[in-house]
C-alpha cells in the first residue's frame, strides 16, 4: 500500500526550484515562550499540540535569492488520565525560522514569482527548517523542565494540510499562478 506521502503531487515549479535552490542561511527570526501553568506533582507524561506555518516570497534586493519563513507553535499540557478530560495548557513555544536560498540560474530567477516560491516553502521551507525548529523548542521546553519529545519532521502527519491550505490562500489572494 503506497504511503500518503507517495500521493502527493509536487508541482512542476516546486521540482524546478528544488533543482536549482541551494540553501544560503538559516536564521532564528522570532521566538516566544511562555510558562502557564505547572502541575503540583511532577508529572512525565505531556501531551502537546503541534500548528506549522509557512510564508514565502522572492528576496526584494537580492537578484537570485528567495526567502521563506517557517514557523511552529507547540502547546504543551500534563497529560490527563485514561478517560481524563483535558487538563489546562502548561506552556506555550513558538518560534519562526528564515531561510535564504540562492538560485544561481538567473534566467530561471526571473521566470518564477512570489506564490511559486510559496509553494516551494510549504514543502522545502518546513522540511529544511525543521530540525532548527525542533532544537529551539526542545531546548526551551528542557529549559521549562517539561520532558516533551518534539517528532521527527513526517510531513503527512504533523502537517497534512499545509500544501493544500498555501494553495488555497494563493488563490484566494489572487497571485500569480
Amino acid at each position: 500500500m503506497p504511503s500518503v506521502a507517495a500521493k502527493r503531487e509536487v508541482p512542476a515549479i516546486v521540482r524546478e526550484i528544488q533543482a536549482r535552490v541551494n540553501i544560503a542561511a538559516v536564521r532564528l527570526a522570532r521566538a516566544n515562550s511562555a510558562l502557564l501553568n505547572l502541575p503540583t506533582i511532577p508529572t512525565y507524561n505531556w501531551e502537546m499540540d503541534i500548528t506549522g506555518r509557512i510564508g514565502g516570497r522572492k528576496a526584494p534586493e537580492g537578484e537570485g535569492y528567495i526567502q521563506v519563513v517557517a514557523g511552529v507553535d507547540v502547546v504543551a499540557r500534563p497529560g490527563a488520565e485514561a478517560g481524563g478530560s483535558k487538563l489546562p495548557d502548561a506552556a506555550t513555544i513558538s518560534c519562526d525560522f528564515g531561510i535564504d536560498y540562492f538560485i544561481q540560474d538567473s534566467e530561471f530567477y526571473k521566470t518564477i514569482n512570489d506564490a511559486d516560491v510559496l509553494r516551494f516553502g510549504s514543502l522545502n521551507g518546513m522540511y529544511n527548517a525543521w530540525p532548527y525548529m525542533r532544537a529551539h523548542c526542545q531546548a526551551v521546553a528542557a529549559a521549562m523542565m517539561i520532558p516533551l519529545v518534539i517528532p521527527t519532521f513526517r510531513p503527512d502527519t504533523l502537517f497534512p494540510d499545509l500544501a493544500r491550505t498555501v494553495e488555497e490562500k494563493i488563490k484566494a489572494d489572487g497571485r500569480a499562478l
